[in-house]
């Protein structure tokens, strides 16, 4: 079963909320249970990575530089339980075809570059500001300089590292941002066609408002760009101006 464009925007909001906080879009769905669960599953990765932080805990491994992308990778699943969760409640989750159309590609761009991303720098402010505590401490009473047992050598590598991974995060969220707007104008013509071929092969420009989700003139002058360039004829039917797709033109 195909699903329809304006049911994956309703599904990518309960993910969008899951992504900000795992388990809120089962929540808004009326699954407390399942939400508490992931829920449950982010405040214990949360508190480990900020525990570890806290304490310095990395004296031969940085564990944290682990944690981050883990927790990374536990929000993005909650987002895709969450689509996954309205889809099958309301009977589109079908195949995996419905599933790779309701998380494009993009979309996976955008939600694990972002979460990693905003991970990484707040692990890069707790590493900071641990890091200038401990380096005014030793200013202040002076002593052997190193961090439980890191050199400064070490100290300065992972916090090229941390950099590093929320530079990486950054680009993957911009190449996927980049990627959505490529592919809106072709979005737009889909859902155009489909709308016009369940009446005929025509649409109106109040119909193309509803289906493209622009005001009336925007509608109407995007129907207009279609009759120039040849992919869309004008006419009129008992007095109502109409638009008839050429789709043997290429739209």
């Amino acid at each position: 079963m195909q699903v329809h464009a304006e049911s994956l925007h309703h599904y990518r909001e309960y993910g969008l909320a899951s992504l900000v906080l795992p388990g809120l879009g089962h929540l808004l769905q009326g699954m407390p249970f399942r939400a508490a669960l992931w829920f449950g599953g982010a405040v214990a990765l949360w508190g480990m990575l900020l525990a570890m932080v806290a304490s310095g805990a990395s004296v031969n491994e940085p564990f944290w530089l682990i944690a981050s992308p883990v927790i990374a990778g536990y929000h993005c699943a909650s987002m895709y339980a969450a689509i996954r969760a309205q889809q099958r409640q309301s009977g589109n989750l079908t195949s995996t075809q419905t599933v790779s159309q309701a998380l494009p590609t993009y979309l996976w761009k955008q939600a694990i570059g972002g979460t990693l991303a905003a991970v990484g720098l707040i692990v890069i402010v707790l590493w900071s500001g641990k890091l200038a505590d401990f380096a005014w401490t030793r200013l202040q009473g002076g002593g052997a300089w190193g961090w439980h047992g890191l050199g400064w050598g070490e100290i300065l590598s992972y916090t090229l590292l941390l950099w590093g991974m929320t530079a990486v995060g950054g680009w993957l969220f911009w190449q996927g941002y980049k990627e959505q707007k490529e592919e809106e104008p072709r979005l737009r013509e889909h859902r155009l066609i489909e709308h016009a071929l369940q009446n005929g092969g025509v649409i109106t420009p109040a119909e193309a408002c509803l289906a493209l989700r622009l005001s009336l003139a925007e509608g109407r002058d995007y129907l207009e760009g279609l009759v120039k360039q040849g992919l869309a004829q004008r006419e009129e039917y008992e007095g109502l101006l109409r638009y008839r797709l050429q789709p043997s033109r290429g739209v």
